[in-house]
């Protein structure tokens, strides 16, 4: 397994770990592939990773062009298709959390 990165305390103290950034390929027909496992990815598994706390980078496969927001917004509109409906406040401070990590730097 890969390193894990310490974020804050969990109850009592404890340090809560979570798993690093993944980098996704987006393939033209919107298939995910975690590059660094070498293995396809699906939406409902990349929802748990957020769940979980977990972020990622999305890049376009044939361009290279940073399509993270595009590959969220998909999690996020197949979780309301799939009934999960709108996310509660755990589910909303994931998806702020994961918005917040991928977001890109201030230019200025």
């Amino acid at each position: 397994m890969g390193s894990r990165r310490t974020e804050g305390a969990g109850p009592g103290g404890t340090p809560v770990r979570t798993p690093p950034a993944r980098d996704l390929a987006r393939h033209h027909d919107g298939s995910l592939f975690d590059t660094a496992r070498q293995c396809p990815v699906a939406l409902a598994e990349l929802a748990e990773d957020v769940r979980a706390g977990g972020s990622f980078r999305a890049r376009d496969a044939a361009t290279g062009r940073d399509c993270t927001y595009r590959v969220l917004a998909a999690v996020l509109a197949q979780e309301v298709a799939w009934g999960a409906g709108v996310p509660g406040q755990n589910g909303l401070s994931a998806l702020r959390a994961a918005v917040s990590a991928v977001r890109p730097p201030a230019s200025g």
